[in-house]
């Protein structure tokens, strides 16, 4: 029987955006409009009562995109139901930018990813998140959670 496969990483992923990084989450769900929801991005009500989009200046945050289990996809495509976090202890995001433990959350709509800098107009705030791990540079995995 031929081996299927014989090489592994040193080092795997801790986890991959909007993937829960603990147990306990509160979640609901919406129907994407407009355009793809990236895993791991912070989302807002669409225009329909049951939508949902991604956050867009002048937005109101409610929440973050749920990691979709199975298949290759990394977004949740229009006309998909997306289910998100309203409440975790411990999402997986992409940070902007080095962000200490403990500071308040903010996604910068320009960048798709999430910071500590001060709010305007593409740097909106996730009220009621926090960082629970920090990171020193853009890109880096890190936790946020809902206090």
């Amino acid at each position: 029987m031929p081996t299927i496969q014989n090489q592994f990483p040193l080092r795997q992923d801790a986890g991959l955006p909007g993937g829960a990084a603990m147990s306990r989450y509160q979640s609901d769900s919406g129907v994407v409009q407009g355009a793809p929801i990236p895993f791991g991005q912070a989302v807002q009500r669409g225009t329909d009562p049951r939508g949902v989009s991604l956050l867009a200046s002048g937005g109101v945050f409610i929440g973050i995109s749920r990691q979709k289990r199975g298949g290759l996809a990394d977004r949740h495509e229009v006309g998909s139901v997306a289910s998100f976090y309203t409440g975790a202890s411990g999402v997986y995001v992409l940070a902007d930018a080095a962000v200490a433990v403990d500071s308040v959350v903010r996604f910068n709509t320009a960048t798709g990813r999430f910071t500590n800098a001060a709010a305007s107009a593409t740097v909106i705030e996730c009220t009621g998140w926090t960082f629970d791990t920090p990171a020193t540079a853009a890109g880096q995995l890190v936790i946020i959670k809902r206090v």
